[in-house]
């Protein structure tokens, strides 16, 4: 069962996959082609950990396994970046 408090965060989670999506557009339109910034991925870990708390507090097991390994990819690609 959900309460007000875990849809609060719940919409929190998912207006930072907003807004981490219109950062990426605007970097990508200002470079004029596609690009992820470093903060494109730090704002997905941050999501996906907000997610992950959202998917424990209503007992979702498949929600907790995706999270996971967007939190587990999104690392990856964060530290990949810094290697380029």
């Amino acid at each position: 069962m959900t309460t007000l408090f875990s849809e609060m965060i719940y919409i929190f989670a998912q207006i930072i996959y907003y807004y981490r999506l219109y950062i990426q557009h605007k970097h990508s339109k200002k470079a004029k082609l596609s690009i992820n910034p470093k903060v494109f991925w730090k704002l997905t870990i941050l999501a996906a950990l907000i997610m992950t708390v959202y998917a424990y507090l209503i007992g979702s097991i498949a929600m907790i396994i995706s999270n996971t390994i967007t939190i587990i990819y999104a690392i990856t690609q964060h530290k990949y970046d810094d290697i380029k």
